[in-house]
């Protein structure tokens, strides 16, 4: 019997056993059948022991290709037919398998991974993958989910009929009345228009499309800043949640504020540049293709996007009049809320300001006269009411206006920032602050409001949040041990269930001693690794030259480093900084090769510049090395790599050295990473 015979049936042929006399009798398929009959899987895994591991496990009875990356992978799927795809989740983000999903129309999918967050397992299976599958897997549970997504498959196509394509006339004739046109349109306006807020609103017009259209997807775009947010409604959990954020530039607004009208997703295509065609394609994999405007005096307010009706027949023109109707309805009632709200906020704000009296309060018009200075900053600054009112803000110092008159003229809040306030005597106050920008309902600018506090007490809170810092990277750490463990977890398992039956296959065991010695050999050195620095560090701290310690490092990195535009900028006036050189170049490199993982690879630009800054706390000077790039923009993690061993040891060196290391996100994805050193040792020494 042929290996593999499971899949395979005998076919039945009529053979002559004598003169006019023949038989019916069954043969298996011939070699050449067989081949022509395996069916095509297509296994994208970058690990080459698991990958080896799927191949050895399924090239029985089938036909297996592989591919490392998802490139290459969508590369063999554009020249050739495959009955499933096997695709590795190495990460918490979906996009690429969203996209790979939709380049697989009606091909089953599986997901193979060692992530196991719940919601991450329920958001793949809604993207419609066959199965997850969680590493260390059982041999023979893969192979009982390979064939049941190929055979659920095979009956789905045959299931699938002409039926389906035809244009629905009897639906276009009796739309009307089918589903109550005029009945619907009042419903959803009363619905929408006692609406309390925006979520209300939201979580109400998905429902009323949704049961006047009977489709099975609804999901709305609501402006939001600079963009649109996606937005649907999960009954189950009775909540509005946020699905994805899309610049306000992108064409697909500017199609639809231009054309005004309800658009399918293939003309949307055919009328957007190549490059802005992956959103299109990334909202088909969450099910909806059908795009109805929701414009207020030719302003675009969002839009309303559908699926498929429940009931498997195309839109007719009835259903596309009472869609683009409902979307009108919905403009004006969005419009609605977003001006209420508007002055429901200022009210809020003012309450605010006035009932918050612990913390300093100052607010100034658009040319820097102050108009509020509450009882808290009169304290701090020794001013009275009628020394300052009236004033401009330059009477307070430089450095604090020059902060608000740019955050003014940019149009920009600003949150946590640390400035110092000159009071009255001439004192520099160091003070935390948050700058608000205020306006009047119809958006028009007419000041600033700073909200602040006295930085003496801050100590505790920079000492908290140093602790909660390190527990991120240490709880990051723990998530990437198990990533790195359970893959070579496969093939060990993989050789260990299949030995007993492979044992005889001279190439099963030579290829499996080789993976499993690999294996474990990289676990042990990563164990290694790991401990050497789960030790005490005996730091040799000596005068050295901050600058010419980084010099080094990037021309150690040079190679890595190929190709990307550095922008240095060094402090001559640094000084020498007492430190240990080969630990820190050590912790140093980790960080720079983190960077260079999250560098967006469209914006390969990396600038790094040095300084010093007062150390208010304990005085003297600390010494700044600050490293600024462009984040990769699907990313999704707080820092690429801060879950790796390599930048733990980073940021144990920085900290035995009584330094400091943090990252602040900033506009247009640009990555601040900020590593902060004493100038002094911890007797006081100075370089």
């Amino acid at each position: 019997m042929p290996p593999g015979r499971r899949n395979w049936s005998k076919r039945p042929i009529r053979r002559a056993i004598g003169p006019k006399r023949w038989a019916e009798i069954e043969l298996w398929p011939t070699k050449g059948e067989r081949k022509r009959m395996r069916d095509r899987i297509l296994i994208v895994e970058p690990e080459p022991s698991v990958r080896e591991s799927l191949r050895l496990i399924l090239r029985d009875d089938h036909e297996i290709e592989t591919a490392g990356e998802m490139d290459e992978a969508k590369e063999m799927l554009s020249k050739g037919r495959f009955d499933l795809v096997m695709v590795d989740l190495t990460e918490g983000d979906l996009a690429p398998l969203t996209d790979l999903m939709s380049r697989v129309e009606g091909i089953p999918v599986i997901v193979i991974s060692s992530l196991r967050d719940p919601s991450l397992i329920v958001n793949a299976m809604k993207l419609g993958v066959a199965d997850y599958i969680l590493k260390p897997f059982d041999v023979h549970s893969l192979r009982d989910s390979v064939e049941k997504a190929i055979r659920k498959s095979r009956e789905t196509r045959a299931a699938m009929s002409a039926e389906e394509e035809r244009e629905v006339i009897v639906d276009a004739v009796l739309f009307r009345g089918y589903f109550y046109y005029l009945e619907s349109i009042r419903s959803f306006g009363r619905s929408v228009n006692t609406a309390p807020d925006m979520e209300s609103l939201v979580r109400r017009m998905i429902q009323s499309v949704m049961t006047s259209l009977g489709v099975g997807q609804c999901m709305i775009f609501l402006p939001e800043d600079d963009g649109f947010v996606l937005k649907s409604y999960s009954p189950m959990s009775q909540s509005v949640q946020n699905i994805l954020t899309v610049p306000r530039s992108h064409p697909l607004f500017q199609f639809l504020e231009k054309e005004g009208r309800i658009a399918f997703e293939r003309e949307l295509k055919a009328h957007m540049p190549e490059d802005s065609r992956e959103l299109i394609s990334r909202l088909s994999g969450l099910g909806v293709y059908l795009y109805a405007p929701m414009l207020v005096e030719e302003k675009l307010m969002g839009a309303i996007v559908v699926g498929d009706k429940l009931c498997g027949t195309r839109f007719v023109p009835g259903e596309l009049d009472l869609l683009s109707t409902l979307a009108l309805q919905g403009a004006w009632a969005i419009r609605t809320i977003t001006s209420r709200q508007s002055v429901e906020g200022m009210n809020r704000f003012l309450k605010d300001l006035l009932d918050n009296l612990t913390s300093g309060v100052i607010a100034v018009d658009v040319e820097g006269r102050i108009l509020i200075f509450n009882s808290y900053a009169q304290k701090l600054t020794g001013y009275d009411p009628d020394q300052i009112l009236g004033q401009n803000i330059s009477k307070l110092g430089d450095e604090f206006s020059s902060m608000v008159m740019r955050s003014l003229g940019m149009d920009e809040p600003q949150k946590r920032v640390e400035v110092r306030l000159t009071s009255a005597k001439g004192d520099k106050i160091p003070i935390g602050m948050n700058i608000s920008i205020l306006k009047n309902p119809s958006g028009e600018k007419i000041g600033a409001a700073m909200i602040f506090a006295d930085l003496s007490h801050v100590q505790r809170i920079e000492a908290r949040r140093r602790l909660s810092d390190k527990l991120d990277i240490w709880l990051a750490v723990a998530a990437e041990l198990e990533h790195l463990f359970r893959n070579p977890l496969v093939s060990i398992k993989t050789f260990a269930q299949l030995l007993p039956e492979k044992y005889e296959d001279e190439e099963f065991r030579t290829k499996f001693y080789r993976l499993v010695g690999d294996d474990v050999d990289f676990m042990s050195s990563l164990i290694e690794e790991f401990t050497a620095f789960s030790h005490p560090l005996h730091l040799e701290r000596k005068p050295a030259d901050l600058n010419l310690i980084i010099s080094k490092v990037i021309s150690k990195l040079k190679g890595e480093m190929e190709g990307i535009e550095l922008d240095l900028e060094y402090d001559e006036k640094l000084g020498q900084v007492i430190l240990d050189s080969d630990l820190f170049s050590k912790a140093l490199e980790n960080v720079l090769t983190n960077c260079l993982d999250d560098l967006d690879p469209d914006r390969r630009r990396i600038s790094l510049k040095t300084g010093s800054i007062q150390d208010i706390w304990n005085g003297g000077k600390k010494a700044i090395v600050e490293i600024s790039y462009p984040r990769v923009e699907d990313y999704v993690r707080p820092l690429k790599g801060a879950g790796t061993i390599q930048f733990a040891i980073a940021e144990r060196i920085i900290a035995e050295h009584g330094g400091l290391i943090y990252m602040e996100e900033k506009e247009g994805k640009m990555i601040s990473l900020r590593i902060e050193l004493p100038m002094e040792d911890e007797n006081g020494s100075k370089a």
